[in-house]
């Protein structure tokens, strides 16, 4: 029967099916992520890369620079420490400095240039201390009508009357107290002169002294009596003349030295030994 009406038909297991096939294209189309330009691009890490490249190297540089200034800056203030860089001609001295340095080297003599020598030292026996000089004689004049010389020793302050002088404290209270017991009113102490300033020639001779008053002071001997025979041969003209008087006066004392008299005449030689040095 021939009709104008077509009648269309699908099976519902076939719509189903393309219904289905068409929700998962939809459904796969959906979970596509939109691509995003982050960290884990490779285009990313070949930025990063190439932006830690570009630090680096720019505080290598930095770095080289900075040392190699440095180092030409050390080397500079070393050289300056060293010695400064003057011109040539500084090192050529003129007229008036050559003069200057002649007249140097010619007055730069021993003979100008003082030296000190050291003081004196040992225990003493002292018979009184007075505030004026005539005091002090008449207590010097009392002692010596007992047969006692002695020697007024003037300080800044007064005037000290000595009688013999000892190497140690204990043969200096020995001595007092033989005097004390014989009446007089004394005792032992210590006592030292001042530093004496000469030429470096005059000092070695000096000094020469210094030892052997030292050595007769502990004890006296033949050797040591030949070596003060041996300190006066000396050249008057090697000497000031205050140092060729006190060799005369070291001469008249040794020249009536013995053993009983031996600590009041090393005494003397210590007193004119200390007006050296005023």
């Amino acid at each position: 029967m021939d009709s104008k009406y077509q009648i269309t038909y699908r099976r519902s297991d076939d719509q189903e099916k393309e219904s289905s096939a068409y929700q998962e294209t939809a459904a796969s189309v959906t979970k596509l992520e939109t691509y995003q330009y982050g960290q884990s691009s490779s285009k990313y890490n070949r930025e990063r890369k190439r932006w830690w490249t570009k630090f680096i190297l720019t505080v290598s540089s930095a770095v080289l620079v900075g040392t190699v200034f440095g180092l030409i800056l050390v080397s500079i203030f070393r050289q300056q420490g060293e010695g400064q860089i003057v011109p040539d001609d500084l090192f050529q001295p003129n007229q008036d400095q050559a003069v200057i340095t002649d007249v140097d080297e010619e007055g730069e003599d021993s003979d100008d240039i003082e030296t000190d020598v050291g003081r004196l030292s040992a225990f003493v026996i002292q018979a009184g201390a007075f505030q004026s000089l005539e005091q002090a004689k008449i207590a010097q004049e009392n002692f010596l009508l007992e047969k006692y010389p002695s020697v007024i020793w003037e300080t800044d302050t007064d005037y000290r009357v000595f009688l013999a002088a000892y190497p140690t404290k204990e043969i200096a209270k020995q001595v007092g107290e033989q005097f004390i017991d014989g009446g007089f009113d004394v005792y032992a102490r210590d006592w030292q002169s001042d530093s004496v300033s000469v030429s470096q020639n005059e000092a070695e001779w000096l000094n020469q002294f210094k030892s052997l008053w030292q050595d007769s002071l502990a004890g006296y001997s033949d050797s040591i009596k030949q070596e003060w025979l041996e300190w006066f041969n000396v050249e008057e003209k090697q000497l000031s003349e205050e140092l060729n008087d006190f060799c005369q006066q070291v001469k008249a004392v040794l020249a009536e030295f013995n053993e009983r008299s031996r600590p009041y005449d090393l005494l003397v030689l210590w007193y004119h030994y200390q007006q050296l040095a005023t």
